[in-house]
């Protein structure tokens, strides 16, 4: 039986970094609907894919940009892909 592959990806929505979605847990409206509201008060949604504006890299997939220079920046490495 081989060993299992040993990975620093956090699906557990505990760590730093929502893997699934692209960005830092803490800013995740898709994983945190309490954040929504704070969005869309603020003016940042989009209705069509229905998250908030500045993470919608469906609309702008430049925007993911802004997202792996913080990883970047936090980690010295390259964020995993969003799955998303």
């Amino acid at each position: 039986a081989g060993a299992a592959a040993v990975t620093n990806i956090d699906h557990s929505h505990g760590g730093w970094w929502c893997v699934e979605h692209g960005v830092p847990e803490e800013e995740c409206a898709q994983c945190d609907k309490s954040l929504v509201a704070k969005f869309k008060e603020a003016g940042d949604w989009c209705e069509e894919h229905d998250r908030p504006e500045s993470q919608c890299f469906i609309c702008s997939p430049a925007r993911v940009d802004k997202f792996v220079a913080r990883y970047e920046a936090k980690t010295g490495h390259k964020p995993p892909k969003p799955e998303e």
